[in-house]
Order: structure tokens, then C-alpha cells, then sequence
């Protein structure tokens, strides 16, 4: 997934449970969570029917910090990833 509002940029990339993220992924996703105005957050859940997410985390600073356990708290980081970029002067 990824979002964009006034210069700001979220990307989330889904993994299923088990799934790995390949070695191109990783350099990509750290790559772009070192952009001032980006945020990137790894799922773990599908999309399948439903929105099922078990785990995310947001990729800082070249680890990977536990946000959430639900989709609630899924819903909840990107509201608040909202306000944050609302409140940008671009």
C-alpha cells in the first residue's frame, strides 16, 4: 500500500505469516524510511475478503519497531499518520 498527502508518503508492504521479505525488498524499504517524509511500516496479514492484520512494524532508523497486533491498531497509526501529514506547510 502507499499514501500520499502534502509531500508526505506512507508505504506499508503486506506479508502473510511465514512469508519472507527478499533481500531487494529490504534495501528498498530501509532506502525509504530514511526519507524525511516517509513512513514505512511492514505488515504481517492479508487483504484477502477482509483486512486481517496480525502484526506491523515501522521501519526507523534500520530496524523494525512493533506499532501494532490488530487491524484497530493498524486503522489508528494511519489516522494519526494522517494528522501528522495534515499538519505539513507544503
Amino acid at each position: 500500500m502507499i499514501f500520499e498527502r502534502k509531500g508526505k508518503v506512507l508505504v506499508g508492504e503486506w506479508k502473510r505469516p511465514n512469508e519472507k521479505i527478499s533481500k531487494g525488498q529490504e534495501i528498498l524499504l530501509k532506502s525509504l524510511a530514511k526519507q524525511e517524509n516517509f513512513v514505512v511500516l511492514i505488515v504481517q496479514g492479508d487483504t484477502d475478503g477482509e483486512m486481517v492484520v496480525n502484526k506491523f512494524w515501522r521501519v526507523k532508523d534500520d530496524k523494525c519497531n512493533l506499532q501494532g497486533e490488530s487491524a484497530e491498531e493498524l486503522k489508528d497509526f494511519m489516522n494519526q499518520w494522517y494528522e501528522w501529514a495534515d499538519d505539513s506547510q507544503i
